[in-house]
């Protein structure tokens, strides 16, 4: 059977072959939410959000190589939060084989010295942004909880950063999680959230894709195993 698709999926082009495997994995989610959750989407909203995430993610893909030839640095390593604050970055990780997913926020001090970090998982399979916009969600609520302020969230996620910008949720598929995470960063002194590359978010990643491994959630007051210093 797989060598009969993977046959008739060769007479297309690449994008041809994208649009296919977008619209099975689209049939192949909501079946799963209707069996496993019973949520029923319509399915003509559904393909037009997959393809307008697949839309996204062609052009993140291609952003890097545009980027490269103006700025081969930019942004490629963490950097020291400003003077007088604190630097949080969160990140999330899909844990396909086994139904979840998995999310992490890592605050250091103005020094660049580690301060605390946090993790957690959900069951479920969410989007990728979905899943970003659960980790900002469990950030703020940590912060709130540590009643933190002057502090930059970093994400990798760079349509939630532009969501913020543009204060526009509607049209994002977790549009429902960002207005939360609006009235959450609003009760929290000078918090900022910006987009940083998937290199200068290594240790978020780090910690995210350690989540599964922990109690949920879990707290560090010390510095993970998981985490690389020279990441930081």
């Amino acid at each position: 059977m797989h060598s009969i698709i993977f046959y008739i999926l060769g007479k297309f082009s690449t994008s041809k072959v994208e649009e296919i495997v977008t619209v099975l994995w689209c049939l192949w989610r909501r079946r799963n939410e209707k069996l496993w959750e019973g949520v029923s989407k319509p399915v003509g909203l559904s393909l037009q959000q997959v393809f307008k995430h697949l839309q996204e993610w062609k052009t993140q893909h291609k952003r890097p190589n545009t980027a490269t030839s103006h700025s081969p640095h930019r942004n490629s390593k963490w950097s020291k939060p400003p003077i007088n604050y604190m630097k949080c970055n969160i990140d999330a990780v899909l844990f396909h084989e086994e139904n979840k997913f998995g999310v992490a926020a890592c605050i250091h001090e103005e020094e660049g010295m580690f301060a605390v970090a946090a993790t957690s998982w959900f069951h479920g399979q969410p989007t990728p942004q979905e899943a970003e916009a659960v980790a900002f969600l469990f950030a703020l609520n940590g912060i709130k909880e540590q009643q933190l302020g002057n502090i930059v969230i970093e994400t990798d996620c760079k349509a939630i950063s532009d969501a913020f910008k543009a204060q526009q949720f509607d049209n994002f598929e977790a549009g429902c999680i960002l207005k939360i995470c609006n009235t959450q960063i609003s009760d929290i002194h000078n918090c900022s959230i910006q987009f940083v590359s998937k290199q200068a978010n290594q240790v978020a990643h780090s910690l995210a894709r350690a989540s599964r491994s922990y109690v949920c959630p879990q707290m560090f007051d010390f510095n993970p195993s998981c985490i690389d210093l020279s990441d930081s």
